[in-house]
């Protein structure tokens, strides 16, 4: 379905600069985030002998000692603690940054590490809008930095195995692949009013906002609902969007046309709950659905998940390969994929029920082993931008309010289009700003 190059039509090259590698066979890790998901993370780094964690960093101190506990009880000694991630950037012992922050500070935490010398595990979604992940793109390269995304289905074996069978074309010719994210959300606690409530004294309010605008502070996640700060269902469209892409082997579409809006979760937001999505190629279409307020979604089309552990997510977060002798049916968390002859849906030509390990520690695997080749690893930082963009042009048409878009690739903008261009960068605050040129 097409080769791929880079922006401006340049081919990618096949690895990362050898410049610093960890300078013994240990990779000391500095960790931005003490949150619930970051120190599950470094405990599954922390599971490997080879990797050490010497700074967390977290803008609130009072986050810090359960992180701190857990790193201590895996090592035996007790990690530096800082409100400020840039003193692990400083520290010259430092090789690599994990970064599991508010999506806010994705992108600028990880160039911020690229210009520092440092490798990147950088969770999803890698950008809040599309020109700040093109400049994390040219962080790494510019640095020859290691950047892994946290699109773990990327290192899942029977994910890999499926893209291969797609790719060696029995599926006969692909005209769609879609996919699909639904989940139950609950309302979001907007505050009623404008009027702040006091900081915490742990807390570095100013550090925590980071790029975004300094709203008036109030606990909970209110920020869930503002394009500021989240990217909505971009969360976990994510994956299903990467995994859509990396079927295609396309760069980018040649244009797309967005429906929705808040039709269920009326509290205020400015996120949408429902977004339906057309992307079209050369040759084929992808389409994305995705919604806040379904628990359990039906379709027809879900066959091969009946009796699998997953079942669950093989119905609501799903992708489809449709092709003129087959579909392949295929979702994340180990449900593996299946495909299904054009006329006989219920018989089964091919499938793949995965055993072994969750693909996160496959990936953590497949990252620092890549921290010492230099190879580019299974997410790298430019396919998680070519996947997250699909989402950020559109959620920009969306706010537009224009249906359909013409998108030039090789520009990574719209076309004559400039009422939709300005979603597509945000304006940043100082001194936390992502410079033009990195």
């Amino acid at each position: 379905m097409g080769s791929k190059k880079g922006a401006g039509g340049q081919s990618a090259a096949p690895s990362v600069s050898p410049k610093k590698a960890p300078a013994s066979d240990r990779v000391v890790f500095g960790v931005m985030g003490c949150g619930k998901h970051c120190i599950e993370m470094t405990e599954m780094l922390l599971n490997r002998p080879d990797v050490g964690v010497k700074i967390i960093c977290d803008p609130d101190s009072a986050r810090h000692g359960p992180m701190a506990a857990m790193v201590e009880e895996k090592t035996g000694r007790a990690p530096e603690r800082v409100q400020d991630f840039r003193k692990a950037l400083d520290d010259p012992d430092v090789d690599a940054m994990l970064i599991i922050t508010g999506h806010n500070w994705h992108s600028l935490a990880t160039i911020m590490s690229c210009q520092a010398g440092k490798d990147v595990y950088v969770e999803k979604p890698l950008s809040l809008t599309l020109w700040e992940g093109r400049k994390a793109v040219e962080a790494a390269r510019k640095y020859g930095r290691v950047v892994q995304v946290g699109t773990q289905t990327r290192s899942a074996p029977d994910f890999r195995e499926a893209v291969k069978y797609v790719q060696s074309g029995r599926l006969g010719t692909v005209y769609l692949v879609r996919g699909q994210e639904f989940g139950l959300h609950p309302p979001t606690e907007i505050p009623a009013t404008d009027e702040a409530e006091p900081i915490p004294e742990t807390l570095d309010y100013d550090l925590w906002c980071g790029p975004a605008p300094k709203a008036p502070y109030h606990p909970g996640r209110w920020w869930w609902a503002s394009w500021d700060y989240w990217v909505g269902m971009g969360d976990h469209a994510a994956h299903q969007l990467d995994m859509m892409r990396a079927f295609t082997d396309q760069r980018h579409p040649k244009a797309v046309c967005c429906m929705g809006g808040v039709h269920h979760l009326d509290d205020g937001r400015e996120l949408p709950d429902s977004l339906y999505v057309m992307y079209e190629y050369d040759g084929f279409n992808m389409i994305w659905q995705g919604a806040g307020w379904s628990n359990h979604f039906e379709t027809p089309f879900h066959a091969g998940s009946e009796g699998l552990e997953g079942r669950r997510w093989a119905v609501k977060n799903r992708v489809d390969v449709m092709g003129t002798d087959g579909t392949l049916f295929m979702a994340r968390r180990n449900v593996g994929w299946q495909v299904f002859q054009r006329r006989e849906r219920k018989q089964i030509i091919a499938a793949s029920h995965p055993q072994g390990p969750h693909p996160t520690a496959l990936h953590i695997d497949n990252f620092l082993d890549c921290v010492r080749t230099r190879e580019r690893p299974n997410a790298d930082v430019e396919e998680a931008h070519l996947s997250m963009l699909l989402f950020h042009i559109a959620a920009a048409a969306y706010r537009s309010g224009r249906l359909s878009l013409r998108f030039d690739g090789e520009t990574e903008t719209f076309v004559d289009c400039p009422e939709a261009n300005q979603y597509l960068r945000r304006r940043g605050r100082a001194p936390w700003l992502i410079p033009d040129q990195v």
